[in-house]
């Protein structure tokens, strides 16, 4: 797995922060982390992400959290319609494009050959660009105990100093 705290640049004078990377599910485990983007001062504010619920690969699960409603998931977008098929390598992206109170974040799924849109969620966050700035990134792993380390494989990973559209996000794949 990798771990990287400061990994996403202070995006104080920038539109936003863009993260991209692409991932192969190997074999599918219960609450099997993807990623987790934490803060590392309080781990109940964060993003994280996994390949699907339980042992079930039927779709993405991703959880907004902040510490200011306590370790409480705010959003939880649990989607049973676009299951990962084990072996095939996706293309995934977040956006952190900022707004006058914090970011709307936009995760998206895509497929890594073609670049043709799987799955996409935007939720608004109320984070600072310094909060976004100090997070840790973990991929393949988790810091809760109950989750399982990945069993699958990363591939280039991007961070942008700015949000990217999703053109340019298609070209790039």
């Amino acid at each position: 797995f990798v771990a990287a705290a400061g990994l996403l640049p202070d995006c104080s004078s920038t539109d936003g922060v863009t993260l991209e990377f692409y991932a192969t599910l190997n074999v599918m485990l219960s609450w099997q982390r993807l990623f987790s983007l934490v803060s590392v001062d309080d781990t109940s504010t964060g993003i994280t992400g996994t390949w699907g619920w339980d042992t079930d690969a039927t779709g993405d699960i991703y959880m907004f959290h902040t510490a200011s409603s306590g370790p409480t998931l705010y959003n939880v977008l649990a989607d049973g319609t676009h299951p990962w098929t084990v072996g095939t390598e996706y293309h995934l992206s977040l956006v952190f494009a900022k707004t006058e109170s914090g970011f709307d974040v936009t995760i998206a799924r895509r497929d890594a050959t073609t670049g043709t849109l799987i799955l996409s969620n935007t939720q608004s966050v109320t984070w600072s660009p310094a909060t976004l700035a100090s997070m840790m990134l973990q991929l393949g792993y988790s810091s809760w105990d109950g989750s399982s380390a990945a069993a699958g494989s990363f591939d280039e990973v991007r961070v942008w100093n700015r949000a990217l559209t999703d053109d340019e996000i298609v070209a790039s794949i």
